[in-house]
């Protein structure tokens, strides 16, 4: 099965490309071939496993619709000479930008082609509008999105396939809960993303300060994820950096920057802290209950289908500092009793990246065989 994945990044962020490599991993021994196609200035941040093809047009996202419409324009002619130099089963289209150019596409590349939706996205039209196009199917990855987009999975050309992450964090060692506050240790909360914006760090520092100065000196907040190349990424960490240091809180909450070992961290701490605001299938949510550690996160996106409030971890109104403060001295004072660490695993066994790989598979195989019964 030969596979191209049609994204236009232009930056390794994790999230879309960690859910391909984890595919790539779990079909290897399938012979699947994936190929992912990105723009030109693309930066690798981690270990590969997939093969890039590269384009001086495609976007995955932009600010400018125009820019977006003129580089779909643009890389729909390297598409479909791409196609013909180096044929493949199925085409698989991760943004809005490679949206786009399959749209303008289609009319050319005469065999079905699949889209998958990874965010909440405000034109909501459009999508349903490209769901209904003749050769589109489309995959979202949670029935909160599919709510969101107005969209009804119908087990044929719209369907919920969730995200997925490494089947390695399944036979990884459990986290080992402490009871209480061991040793008078400080309770340990570790948030994992990039440096952006809608990961809604800045609610962490508002929280804490809404705390007494004696419930602050119980905890402790790791943020691990990289500062991007990107003038907004480096914004959000100044003005983090500000919002600590405002609030008085550097012996609070420490930015460590990027790390290869976050399973290490999560194993390190007592619970994932998640502000992120309409996320739709957190990788690092599912890697924290994976190892069984509890999420603290936002009710919001595709979150309130990860995390079991009172189960397997708690839930609380997005974007308030309040809610947050209110959930952080219910950890420090009365925690509750939650699921053991194998029952937290076991709450997204089905979402690893051998779980999810059947369903892809029976989507591949029909859209190939449908390629191969199409008369030219």
């Amino acid at each position: 099965m030969r596979i191209l994945h049609l994204y236009g990044a232009t930056h390794d962020q994790g999230g879309i490309l960690s859910v391909l490599r984890n595919l790539a991993a779990a079909s290897a021994s399938r012979g699947w071939r994936h190929r992912v196609w990105v723009n030109h200035r693309f930066q690798e941040l981690r270990s590969s496993g997939l093969e890039y093809r590269f384009s001086p047009h495609l976007l995955d996202e932009s600010a400018s619709h125009l820019r977006l419409l003129w580089g779909a324009l643009r890389a729909r002619r390297e598409l479909l000479a791409l196609l013909a130099a180096e044929p493949v089963d199925v085409v698989h289209a991760h943004s809005r930008g490679a949206l786009l150019v399959l749209l303008l596409t289609l009319g050319r590349w005469r065999f079905p082609v699949l889209f998958t939706n990874h965010a909440h996205a405000r034109r909501r039209w459009l999508y349903r509008w490209a769901a209904r196009r003749t050769g589109m199917f489309t995959t979202l990855l949670t029935h909160a999105m599919a709510d969101h987009y107005g969209l009804r999975p119908d087990g044929d050309r719209i369907r919920v396939i969730s995200s997925c992450f490494a089947d390695a964090h399944l036979a990884a060692p459990l986290r080992s809960p402490r009871p209480g506050n061991a040793g008078g240790d400080p309770l340990r909360l570790v948030g994992v993303g990039s440096l952006v914006r809608w990961k809604n760090w800045r609610l962490l520092p508002a929280a804490l300060a809404l705390l007494d100065p004696a419930e602050r000196t119980r905890l402790q907040v790791r943020i691990v994820g990289p500062t991007l190349r990107l003038a907004d990424s480096q914004a959000c960490e100044r003005e983090l950096r500000a919002e600590v240091d405002r609030y008085r809180l550097t012996e609070q909450i420490q930015l460590v920057g990027a790390k290869a070992a976050v399973a290490d961290e999560l194993r390190r701490a007592d619970w994932l802290v998640h502000p992120a605001i309409n996320e739709p299938c957190s990788v690092a949510v599912m890697e924290a209950l994976a190892l069984g550690l509890p999420v603290l996160a936002a009710r919001s996106g595709g979150t309130v289908e990860l995390v079991r409030h009172g189960e397997t971890g708690l839930l609380y109104e997005p974007n308030t500092p309040a809610a947050l403060a209110g959930q952080l001295r219910v950890l420090l004072n009365a925690p509750p009793r939650l699921l053991p660490p194998e029952s937290i695993r076991e709450s997204v066994r089905a979402r690893s990246a051998s779980g999810v790989l059947p369903l892809y598979a029976e989507l591949y195989d029909r859209l190939a065989g449908t390629k191969r019964d199409t008369p030219a």
